[in-house]
């Protein structure tokens, strides 16, 4: 569907918007996903995190972020509407892209990487 195929590649160009500093783990047409990875003082990486991802269905797209994130945090980052269609897993899954959607996601993104930055993770 053309309508998922726009969305998913809507979403995967906000989520490119942060690499670097995350790295980008899986990139194929179906599936693209980032992870912010903590190093030490001396470069040496200690461990990631998944930042987020998009995965393209025949009907639909899921949209997935750190499932790490508790409600607090989760209030914090993301925008009312995401939060309410944001299953306990933190996925979100929509047929198709609004405005009102795209631009929910860029801020979710623009919080995420400040989170991640304070927590030295990116």
């Amino acid at each position: 569907m053309k309508v998922v195929d726009t969305a998913f590649n809507e979403i995967r160009e906000i989520l490119k918007s942060t690499v670097p500093p995350c790295q980008v783990t899986i990139d194929k047409d179906y599936h693209y996903e980032i992870k912010a990875i903590k190093k030490d003082k001396n470069g040496n990486i200690i461990s990631d995190k998944i930042f987020g991802y998009v995965i393209k269905h025949d009907d639909s797209i899921t949209i997935g972020f750190d499932t790490a994130l508790n409600d607090t945090q989760k209030t914090e980052l993301f925008s009312n509407y995401l939060i309410h269609k944001m299953n306990r897993d933190s996925r979100i899954r929509i047929h198709e892209m609004t405005h009102s959607l795209h631009k929910d996601l860029q801020y979710a993104i623009e919080h995420l990487s400040r989170y991640y930055t304070s927590m030295n993770w990116i």
